[in-house]
């Protein structure tokens, strides 16, 4: 009863999030991979996302039943944050990975990773609702519980004096931080990529007066608790109705933050972190306004935080992390990067390059350059969407330059 519940609450989210996972093994049962299914598979592993959509469509359209090919076509358009698009197809993959006819209940749940991508499709449309019953049927309730709570109300409900809005630096090192004003008290606040939404310093949640839901999880820094607050304010801007998460942070550089601003909220807006010249601009999404000049990038999100861009390690194909956050780095390999290149000397996006850390690299050792950053790699990043990152890039990767995050036309701006 308890499986054929979960299938119920899935199709209930409109065929309707814990970590993210690989989209690369199809779950027990049935027989083998058709010809464009496998081959559009086999791209999407390879990172070669805009030439492995054309066969899963192909797959999708050529067999009612072929879930896989919905699945990991649902994958690529979150990457792509087309987001109706991949709302059809992963709604479509959970339905028909569930096969209530079977006696394997294992066979008769829907697809985990398709329902989880789904959960993560309706956060990232501001869908609270139809995100907390994915949630609940994936067994996250502390997720759940804080997501249908925030379908009561509007989130992110943006005041505008005009179209953009810009903070200044703080303080330029190790990481860009900047002042916003929460339920109107004043904090510092640092631009990290690799969090999800904006998170609060427990001492400044308590005197901004974040309100909480729950709690989700222990971690090493303690208890992480869920909550929402009421207003977001900097010059230009008030964002109303914005869920948080309150963490005991660590001091960055001499100073204490009172809280993150991590992608969930940044994705919000085309973003420019302007690291020449000392300020983030917040615009507007939907109003055509671009960056001048710059190279131009692809850019994809993955799960609920992750901005990826394509570039190369010495000269070959690599998909890399880009980690506003990472104090007093450049570039760091991922430990599977390393595996795959332990020689490895230059990093290379668009106009920037960087040099890998010196001697050889062993993600296992202590003692190699890479061994002794092992932290500073957001751990199972580089292999939990089934392709490979190789390496994240940090902030002083873009020293004296200007990036810019459009999440209209999905491009990364570096000038």
């Amino acid at each position: 009863m308890k499986r054929l519940a979960l299938v119920a609450v899935a199709l209930a989210c409109a065929g309707c999030g814990g970590a993210p996972s690989s989209p690369s093994a199809p779950k027990g049962g049935g027989g083998g991979l058709s010809g464009a299914t496998d081959k559009g598979l086999r791209l999407y592993l390879d990172g070669r996302f805009d030439e492995a959509e054309a066969p899963l469509r192909a797959a999708a359209a050529a067999d009612a039943k072929d879930w896989i090919a919905r699945r990991v076509l649902g994958r690529i358009l979150l990457l792509k944050n087309r987001l109706p698009d991949a709302r059809t197809a992963l709604t479509e993959a959970v339905d028909r990975s569930a096969d209530r006819t079977s006696r394997n209940p294992h066979e008769r749940e829907p697809d985990p990773i398709a329902l989880q991508d789904l959960a993560w499709t309706y956060y990232r449309m501001d869908d609270y609702d139809k995100a907390s019953r994915c949630f609940l049927a994936l067994s996250e309730t502390a997720l759940a519980k804080k997501y249908g709570e925030m379908a009561k109300r509007v989130p992110y409900t943006m005041s505008w004096n005009g179209t953009s809005a810009t903070m200044r630096f703080f303080e330029r090192a190790p990481v860009p931080v900047v002042q916003m004003r929460v339920n109107g008290a004043a904090g510092l606040f640092a631009i990290d990529t690799s969090m999800g939404e904006l998170i609060l310093n427990k001492g400044f949640a308590r005197t901004a007066g974040a309100k909480t839901i729950g709690t989700a999880a222990s971690t090493a820094a303690g208890i992480v608790e869920e909550a929402y607050v009421d207003a977001i304010d900097v010059t230009g801007l008030q964002v109303r109705n914005v869920p948080v998460a309150i963490h005991k942070l660590q001091a960055v550089g001499p100073r204490e933050l009172d809280g993150i601003i991590g992608s969930g909220f940044l994705s919000h807006f085309n973003v420019t972190i302007n690291y020449g010249g000392g300020h983030v601009t917040l615009r507007k999404r939907g109003t055509g306004e671009r960056a001048r000049g710059g190279q131009e990038l692809p850019l994809y999100l993955a799960a609920d935080r992750y901005f990826l861009v394509p570039g190369a390690i010495d000269d070959k194909p690599a998909l890399l992390f880009v980690h506003t956050g990472a104090t007093g780095r450049a570039f760091v390999p991922s430990p599977t990067g390393v595996n795959a290149q332990p020689e490895m000397k230059t990093a290379r996006v668009g106009p920037i390059a960087s040099d890998a850390p010196r001697g050889r690299l062993d993600p296992k050792d202590p003692q190699s350059p890479v061994g002794l950053l092992a932290d500073a790699f957001p751990r199972g990043v580089d292999t939990t969407f089934g392709f490979v990152v190789a390496g994240m890039l940090g902030p002083d990767a873009f020293a004296g330059r200007s990036v810019t995050f459009d999440l209209d036309r999905m491009v990364l701006v570096i000038e």
